[in-house]
């Protein structure tokens, strides 16, 4: 078989207190990123764009819905670096600077988001814990059989249907709750918890306000992630993506008890790495498909 597509070598996805890092070069340094596809963009913390060094932009000149976006994620400066290796791949890296404390509390120095995944078929494997991105010459067709044979899958992949958003790029997944019904939730591999805007009625099974991931009672806890800080309560849910089987999963939901609890979330919430994790997923941006492993 002719092959006529370009990979990188296989990036080691490392996963620490329910998110996934990985790791790339500029200026032969290392930096730790999430892999986050409900992230927007590429970002850096202001101490690591520091050491990057490469001239910064304002962002004055946006139109107005983007100056909204960028103040509400703290997003405050635009840079490029010109040599960014990623495995071996060597691409030109744009990427804002992000000010805040979020990368102090999460440890690392920025995030992957959806506008550099979308620039390549990408497989997220996180059966095996690695990344890889493929490249097609020429830009032409590359179809599932191709990429499943030269990665020497031995899973069935289904066809999951999907919407891509071209403001503020993005990426929702159908999915199905019982007692809710569908759902379009924003496909977040940067969020370690599936969480819905929508609670199940009736309620059966809902745990206290706070309970955390390892199912560990605490009122005061709060999630604390890109979309802001707030306060959910889990259920047990008969959930499925569509397409695929149903399976009984403890599934947050916003906590509406709390009025000072403001609900930050896009669509009809996140799917996170609690559903997805384990999984082999393949994004193919330019032909608007998704397939994830059974």
């Amino acid at each position: 078989m002719k092959r006529n597509l370009s990979t990188s070598k296989k990036l080691k996805l490392k996963y620490v207190n329910g998110i996934y890092f990985t790791e790339i070069k500029i200026k032969n340094k290392i930096y730790k990123m999430i892999v986050d596809t409900g992230s927007h963009f590429v970002f850096f913390s202001e101490d690591a764009a520091r050491q990057i060094n490469e001239p910064l932009r304002n962002l004055d000149n946006a139109n107005a819905t983007a100056k909204e976006y960028y103040k509400e994620n703290n997003l405050i400066a635009y840079a490029e670096a010109p040599e960014c290796y990623i495995g071996d791949v060597n691409i030109r890296l744009g990427f804002f600077v992000h000010r805040g404390d979020l990368f102090k509390d999460i440890k690392c120095d920025g995030v992957l988001g959806f506008n550099f995944i979308m620039n390549f078929i990408t497989v997220l494997n996180f059966k095996e814990k690695y990344l890889e991105l493929f490249y097609p010459e020429n830009k032409r067709k590359v179809s599932l059989k191709e990429i499943v044979n030269i990665c020497k899958f031995k899973t069935n992949f289904v066809k999951v249907p999907v919407g891509f958003t071209e403001d503020f790029l993005s990426l929702t997944i159908d999915c199905h709750a019982n007692n809710i019904g569908l759902l379009k939730l924003k496909f977040d591999t940067g969020g370690a918890r599936t969480i819905l805007n929508k609670r199940p009625t009736p309620v059966n099974d809902i745990k206290s306000p706070g309970t955390n991931i390892s199912g560990k009672d605490n009122v005061s806890y709060e999630v604390k992630n890109l979309y802001g800080s707030f306060k959910y309560t889990t259920a047990l849910l008969d959930f499925k993506i569509k397409n695929m089987k149903s399976e009984k999963r403890e599934i947050a939901s916003f906590y509406e008890g709390d009025e000072n609890n403001s609900n930050p979330l896009p669509h009809d919430g996140v799917l996170g790495l609690d559903v997805l994790d384990g999984k082999i997923i393949i994004i193919n941006y330019a032909d608007k498909e998704l397939h994830i492993s059974e």
